[in-house]
């Protein structure tokens, strides 16, 4: 996967490889999210030295692993910056087997965050919901535990094609829009613009009637449901009725 170089990953990357953090806003509004563009050089940061790009074409180079755990432990919003740093000195001088030492705390606690953050994105791959619009978007609202949308925008990438869409995250105020094969970045109430407008009452009565067409009621299992869509995340899932759980 490509990770967003925003300003908030810059942050934590320096703090990861004990540089600093640039002093600036905890994520850049605009720009491109997972394009392999470098930045221009108006955009918003702090040269101080740091090179997020070589430092992520370093990490891939000691193991694409490591570079993994580091992207993940960001989007997990955990924090685990004090193990992280200590994972990424030990796999420099070890080698990337020390990552599969999971008799050390850190790697056991970094490995945790990776576990939950890759199950979330897999869940949101099959619950996000998309509306289509009158200007031809497709829209999806989520509110997820982690920061996953850089990770979770590129799962739709070939079902979509030449079709623009986007995502919502709604806890966040952050949401992302793909269109012409670039995907961009915005955040805060600019964020409104991107939600389900109009077709949206239809598009969530289509989502229904599927639902209950394909639904069998004698093996109907509540408990099941409520492990594999956990409750927090049936505020924006069509069939479950905005929040409530339909019948059989």
């Amino acid at each position: 996967m490509k990770a967003s170089l925003s300003v908030e990953f810059e942050s934590f990357l320096a703090l990861a490889l004990g540089e600093g953090a640039p002093d600036s806003p905890q994520v850049a509004p605009q720009g491109e999210l997972f394009g392999p563009e470098p930045r221009s050089p108006g955009a918003q940061g702090c040269d101080l030295g740091f090179d997020p790009g070589g430092a992520v074409r370093e990490l891939r180079a000691i193991s694409p692993r490591l570079l993994d755990l580091v992207v993940k432990t960001w989007m997990s919003e955990e924090g685990l910056v004090d193990e992280l740093r200590l994972v990424i000195q030990e796999t420099r001088s070890r080698g990337s087997c020390f990552l599969e030492d999971y008799s050390n705390r850190a790697v056991r606690s970094l490995s945790s965050a990776r576990a939950r953050v890759d199950r979330e994105i897999d869940r949101f791959t099959g619950l996000a919901r998309f509306s289509p619009r009158r200007d031809g978007l497709y829209a999806a609202i989520i509110e997820s535990d982690h920061n996953i949308l850089s990770a979770l925008m590129p799962r739709f990438a070939l079902r979509f094609g030449a079709t623009p869409y986007a995502i919502v995250d709604m806890g966040r105020l952050l949401a992302a829009e793909r269109r012409a094969g670039r995907t961009s970045l915005r955040e805060g109430e600019e964020v409104l613009s991107l939600l389900p407008g109009g077709g949206a009452d239809e598009a969530r009565d289509l989502w229904r009637r599927y639902f209950g067409i394909i639904g069998n009621p004698g093996r109907a299992s509540p408990l099941l449901r409520r492990r594999l869509m956990p409750e927090r995340y049936w505020k924006y899932l069509s069939e479950m009725g905005g929040g409530a759980e339909p019948g059989p």
